[in-house]
C-alpha cells in the first residue's frame, strides 16, 4: 500500500456528522437540563457559561464534562 493510497484513507478531522444519523439518546440527552438546574443554583452568569459551552460544541455531550467540572468548581465555592 502506498503513501498515496493512505492519505486517501484519513478522515477529514473537521467532518460534521450527519444529525439523522445519531442514536436516539444522543439526539435528546437527559444531562442537559440537569446541568443547567444546577447551574441556575449558583446563578445567572454560569447558566450563560453552561449554555455557552453546550452550544459550541458540534455535539452537546462533549462539553458536558467542562461543565460537570465548573459546576463542582461553582458548589464548592458557594
Amino acid at each position: 500500500m502506498g503513501a498515496k493510497e493512505l492519505r486517501s484513507r484519513v478522515s477529514d478531522p473537521g467532518g460534521v456528522t450527519d444529525q439523522t444519523n445519531r442514536v436516539a439518546c444522543h439526539v435528546h440527552n437527559p444531562w442537559q437540563p440537569r446541568l443547567l438546574r444546577e447551574a441556575e443554583a449558583i446563578g445567572p452568569s454560569t447558566i450563560a457559561l453552561v449554555e455557552r459551552i453546550l452550544a459550541a460544541k458540534p455535539h452537546p455531550e462533549q462539553g458536558f464534562r467542562a461543565c460537570l467540572g465548573i459546576l463542582r468548581n461553582g458548589l464548592d465555592r458557594a
